[in-house]
C-alpha cells in the first residue's frame, strides 16, 4: 500500500458487518469477542494466570489479533493492475493511465473489481477502495460514483468476511484468501468472484435500493465472466450458495453437481 490512503470506520458499524456476514454468509463476525475468546484460551493453554482487566494478561496479546478486525481505506493511489500494467512499459503509473485501464477493460468486457475499482489485503485484513478508479468507471458507465463505490465496498467486504468469519465451531481458515493483485500474473478466482457477485447481488436485493442495483447491473455487464455468472445463479437458494462456499473453505470441496452449474454458468458467460 502507498500510505497516502484515507482510512474509514466500517459502514453502518461493526454490528452490520455481523449481519452482513450472518445472513449471507452464515458466518460469525464478531472481533472483540473473537479476541477475548482466543486470547484466554492461548492464557489458558500457556499456563498463565491472568484477568480479564489486566493490560498484562488478555490485553497483551493484542499485537497477534491486529489484522483480524476488518478495517477500510480509500486510496487516490493507481490500483494495483494500473500499476502492473504500466510497469510492464518500464515506467511509473500516471494518474491518467487509470480512465486509460478501465475504459479498455469496459470496452473488452474484462471489468473487475477486485485489484482495479477495490481490493481485499488480507495480510492487513483491510478493504480498500481506490477512489479515481471509482470515478473513472462510473463517468464511463453513466453512474453515480457512490454507487459504484457502494457496490465495491460491498463486494470487498464479502472477500474480507469470507476470510475472517467464523463458523458455528469458531473456526476460521486463514490461508482462504484471494489471490494477490499486484502480482504480475494476477488473475481473478473464478471461485471467490463467482460467489461473492451472487452474495452480492443478493444482499443488494435485500437492501431493495433499486439505484445500486442499477449500477451493480450495468457493471456487470462490462465485467470479466467470473462477475457476470451471478446471472445464471440469481435463482440458486442461499443456502445452496453458503454450502458450496463453506465446504471449499474446510477442503470439502465442491460436491459434483454444484461444479457442474458453476463451470456451465462460467461457459455461458464466457
Amino acid at each position: 500500500m502507498h500510505g497516502h490512503g484515507k482510512p474509514f470506520g466500517p459502514p453502518a458499524g461493526v454490528a452490520a458487518i455481523g449481519l452482513l456476514a450472518r445472513d449471507m454468509l452464515g458466518l460469525r463476525y464478531d472481533p472483540d469477542a473473537v479476541f477475548r475468546m482466543e486470547a484466554q484460551r492461548i492464557l489458558s493453554r500457556s499456563g498463565r494466570e491472568y484477568s480479564p482487566d489486566d493490560d498484562k494478561g488478555i490485553y497483551k496479546l493484542t499485537s497477534a489479533f491486529k489484522h483480524t478486525e476488518i478495517s477500510f481505506e480509500i486510496s487516490p493511489e493507481p490500483p494495483p493492475l494500473v500499476e502492473c500494467a504500466t510497469s510492464e512499459e518500464g515506467r511509473r503509473p500516471k494518474r491518467s493511465g487509470v480512465a486509460s485501464v478501465i475504459a479498455e477493460r469496459i470496452a473488452a468486457r474484462s471489468l473487475v473489481t477486485t485489484g482495479l475499482l477495490g481490493d481485499y489485503l488480507p495480510k492487513m485484513g483491510r478493504v480498500m477502495l481506490y477512489s479515481e478508479a471509482i470515478s473513472s468507471c462510473a463517468d464511463k458507465l453513466a453512474l453515480h460514483a457512490r454507487h459504484v463505490g457502494s457496490v465495491t465496498l460491498i463486494h470487498e467486504t464479502l472477500h474480507a468476511l469470507t476470510h475472517l468469519g467464523r463458523d458455528l465451531d469458531g473456526r476460521m481458515w486463514a490461508e482462504f484468501a484471494l489471490p494477490d493483485a499486484t502480482h504480475p500474473l494476477f488473475e481473478p478466482s473464478l471461485f471467490h468472484e463467482t460467489l461473492t457477485q451472487y452474495f452480492t447481488y443478493q444482499h443488494i436485493i435485500r437492501l431493495a435500493d433499486s439505484a445500486l442495483l442499477h449500477a451493480f447491473e450495468t457493471m456487470s455487464a462490462r465485467q470479466a465472466p467470473a462477475y457476470r455468472a451471478w446471472r445464471r445463479l440469481q435463482n440458486l437458494p442461499l443456502e445452496d450458495a453458503r454450502s458450496w462456499f463453506l465446504g471449499v473453505r474446510r477442503g470439502v470441496g465442491l460436491a459434483q453437481n454444484a461444479w457442474q452449474v458453476m463451470s456451465g454458468a462460467l461457459q455461458e458467460e464466457g
